[in-house]
């Protein structure tokens, strides 16, 4: 076992956080989450593994939780905990049980990529993927939990300033990664990318590549991330702090990245949501309406600016007018179509949580739920997507500085059904603790319960 340098401060910060001062906890685990492709240790031996800094942290918020006894008091958890729960024991049961019921099924492995399986897929076996997405699952929903229970009285801002200075490293890192690939710079492979089995698939260098990722192991990982935070900045933050030049200039730069990404996923994410976002808050509102409408024009008209330039007619041409000519993108749609044969094949039960993995994520989903479990999985975020627009609603109503962070959440949902298929992705239930605790008002507690908001 190797301990890695960001290994060491996680494990610090993780340990120090824990002992003394627990409400650093969640918002080191936002910081850590943008951490995808390093490790705390690697394990050598008959399995490659690192253990992420993210999954790190969860597990320590998970024992927190064990000696730390509090009631979640908002008024719609009770709700939520119930079908979660309900939701991750059918999953559990059926990812220690359909391995074994429909062994020798052909699959894509989890734990390899999409192009290098193709027309080579695994036999269907109950294994160590199976265990390790069973527990990843389990911190998750903990994780979850404890942003609930953040929201009770903690560290509110403390989550929110976490979000912001992890979405600025990840700008920094992108911005930095880029002009490795223009100019040469030195880029520190090894720091970021520690985790061995991906730094095995990372080049030594990526002088002639135009596509940035950043602390990610994929571009669409990375544009994702950032599109969902660029709807938490515009729709959570006070909107004079957002209209004022620091505030415009934060909006342009983080477009900028997303644009460096190259990414369709990011791209069609971030125009459907914008597009929702402007019928849904203009709709009545004449002068809202307008104010959209030239803050899209505008936005339309950099994009267009950005593509008259050389290397933005380069990155056009590779993402989005070639890209779907090249084998990766036969190889995703043959890996979503054999999650849908799977789907089939098992009488919709699945294979079972880490047995199979397509491009998406509900053919990602179907292929290893099921459909009970797809639908028990849709219904807890139907049941949060009906909060935060009540919520948000309410928000608008008597015109609070804050409002809903709603948007970054229908973003990244957005991003996820288009290609990010892993429901353990540590972004997914990060945003969706975000949202929570940068939401919540008053009227969401429970009857007789007071709160420091």
């Amino acid at each position: 076992m190797a301990i890695t340098v960001l290994g060491v401060f996680f494990f610090l910060a993780g340990i120090l956080a824990f002992a003394a001062r627990p409400k650093y906890l969640l918002p080191i685990l936002v910081f850590a989450a943008i951490f995808q492709g390093a490790a705390v240790f690697n394990l050598s031996g008959g399995i490659a593994y690192g253990l992420s800094p993210y999954y790190f942290i969860a597990s320590l918020v998970f024992v927190k939780q064990l000696t730390f006894i509090e009631p979640v008091v908002l008024a719609y958890w009770p709700n939520l905990r119930f079908w979660l729960c309900f939701f991750v024991v059918v999953v559990v049961v059926m990812a220690m049980t359909m391995p074994f019921l429909f062994s020798g099924l052909p699959v894509y492995n989890p734990r390899a990529g999409v192009d290098e399986q193709y027309g080579s897929l695994t036999d269907l076996a109950f294994g160590f993927g199976n265990l390790s997405h069973i527990v990843y699952l389990i911190l998750n929903a903990s994780v979850l939990r404890a942003f609930f229970l953040a929201s009770n009285f903690g560290p509110r801002e403390l989550i929110g300033k976490a979000f912001d200075f992890s979405a600025g490293v990840v700008v920094i890192v992108g911005l930095y990664q880029w002009m490795h690939m223009m100019f040469g710079v030195p880029f520190p492979f090894d720091l970021i990318y520690s985790n061995a089995q991906i730094r095995e698939a990372m080049p030594d260098d990526m002088q002639g590549y135009s596509r940035i990722f950043s602390t990610f192991p994929e571009s669409s990982y990375c544009a994702a991330y950032l599109t969902a935070y660029l709807f938490y900045f515009i729709f959570a933050k006070n909107k004079d702090f957002v209209l004022s030049f620091f505030g415009v200039a934060c909006v342009g730069v983080v477009l900028l990245c997303i644009a460096l990404t190259g990414s369709t996923t990011g791209y069609l994410a971030l125009m459907a949501t914008a597009l929702f976002a402007l019928i849904v808050e203009s709709y009545g509102k004449t002068k809202a309406f307008l104010y959209g409408v030239v803050t899209l024009l505008v936005f339309v008209l950099s994009i267009f600016a950005f593509a008259l330039t050389p290397f933005g007619q380069e990155l056009i041409i590779k993402t989005l007018l070639e890209k779907g000519d090249t084998l990766s993108t036969l190889h995703r749609l043959a890996a979503d179509q054999r999650a849908i044969e799977i789907f089939f094949e098992t009488f919709g039960l699945g294979v079972g949580l880490g047995s199979n993995r397509a491009s998406s994520f509900i053919s990602t989903t179907l292929s290893n739920f099921g459909l009970i479990g797809f639908l028990l999985m849709m219904f807890c975020v139907f049941l949060h997507l009906s909060w935060l627009w009540v919520n948000y609603n309410f928000s608008r109503k008597i015109q609070l500085p804050r409002m809903s962070a709603m948007w970054a959440f229908v973003s990244l949902l957005a991003a996820m059904i288009l290609a990010i298929p892993d429901i353990n992705w540590p972004i997914f239930w990060v945003v969706w603790g975000v949202s929570v605790v940068m939401s919540v008002q008053r009227t969401d507690y429970m009857p007789g319960v007071r709160v420091g908001l």
